[in-house]
């Protein structure tokens, strides 16, 4: 029975705001604190009247009324009315009962709650919340003062003070352990959204957008790195340069829809097989440079043949179409003595050499 009413409450808590423009999260805060307030100022107004002061009890009813017109906003698209009416409900409740009650009875520290809702807030620069800060401050500081002369509760009435203690630390516990973590919940939204949008240039500096391969760029990056191993650790790595053949072919024929999915499936061939031996990348146009680490030219001929030939032996469809498509490579171990671009160069050369005799083939 419980948990059927507490999912009622948090259901309707939890309500989308109005107004998409809104946010969701400063509604859901301002409904928690004004739920929070609106308990603490009605069990107020019940004290009030047990000491026979009426007058402060009505008061905490006018404050109850104020925080619940906070609630009802948020659910009118009225969320900047609310939260702003929220700090302001605070401020006064916070001068109103505590010049009436004394400090002992802890109202002015509503002052602390409305300060950091003052700062949750976007709507509002930097000056205005600095300004704001210190109008408050010195409200503290002006209620401090007076109540050092002046309390009408009685400490004869001790159960009454402690119940006021009590209602207090729950009140000002909850309220600020709510505001801080939708102040983390906000940071952290905007932690991931930095690193997502961090991501996404990084992935645009370095990755092909077709082929989602390593575009040419990063691969010569990576190739100063692996250049840079080999002279401090002697590690072998060779390089080679694969190219469709036929290409301009496939797409005079089906258009150039038909040559991008041919790129993207044979990218997909390449990455999967490349996959904990090296890297691989988009070079230019149809053409593919990998690299095969710890491991000679020799070594790498035989995976370089197997990806040569599963594309041979893949059948490629377009639009019903069956495309037979072969790739021809050049294979070449890099020398510290030639260098990257002397190493690609003579790679390069032996791809040529495998087009003009006959293509389909890995020249090492």
């Amino acid at each position: 029975m419980f948990r059927k009413y507490w999912n009622f409450i948090t259901g309707f808590i939890t309500l989308d705001v109005k107004e998409r423009n809104e946010s969701q999260d400063a509604a859901m805060l301002i409904r928690i604190i004004s739920l929070d307030y609106i308990v603490y100022f009605l069990i107020s107004s019940l004290l009030m009247t047990f000491l026979y002061k009426y007058l402060i009890a009505i008061f905490c009813l006018i404050f109850v009324a104020s925080c619940l017109m906070c609630f009802i906003f948020t659910y009118e698209g009225l969320n900047k009315v609310g939260y702003y009416t929220l700090i302001g409900t605070l401020v006064a409740s916070s001068c109103t009962l505590g010049i009436t009650l004394g400090w002992r009875c802890h109202y002015q520290w509503s002052i602390v709650v409305a300060i950091i809702l003052a700062y949750y807030s976007t709507s509002l620069d930097r000056q205005v919340k600095t300004r704001l800060t210190q109008v408050f401050i010195t409200v503290m500081s002006a209620l401090a003062i007076f109540s050092a002369f002046y309390g009408s509760i009685p400490t004869s009435r001790r159960g009454v003070l402690i119940a006021m203690d009590i209602l207090a630390a729950l009140l000002y516990s909850t309220s600020l352990s709510i505001i801080a973590y939708y102040f983390n919940k906000k940071f952290n939204s905007t932690e991931e959204s930095l690193r997502q949008a961090n991501e996404d240039l990084l992935k645009m500096a370095t990755i092909d957008p077709l082929t989602q391969l390593y575009n040419r760029r990063s691969m010569n990056e990576y190739l100063s790195t692996l250049a840079y191993e080999h002279a401090r650790k002697n590690d072998s790595f060779a390089i080679a340069i694969a190219d469709i053949d036929f290409f301009k072919k496939v797409n005079d024929n089906y258009g150039h829809d038909s040559g991008d999915y041919i790129l993207q499936s044979v990218s997909d061939i390449f990455r999967k097989a490349i996959e904990g031996r090296g890297r691989v990348a988009r070079w230019g146009g149809e053409e593919f440079l990998f690299t095969f680490e710890n491991m000679t030219a020799d070594q790498a001929y035989k995976i370089l043949d197997n990806i040569r030939a599963s594309i041979e032996n893949t059948p490629f469809y377009y639009k019903n179409n069956k495309l037979n498509i072969t790739i021809t490579a050049g294979l070449e171990d890099y020398s510290e003595i030639n260098g990257i671009e002397a190493t690609i160069s003579k790679a390069d050369d032996k791809l040529y050499e495998g087009k003009n005799t006959g293509r389909n083939k890995v020249v090492m």
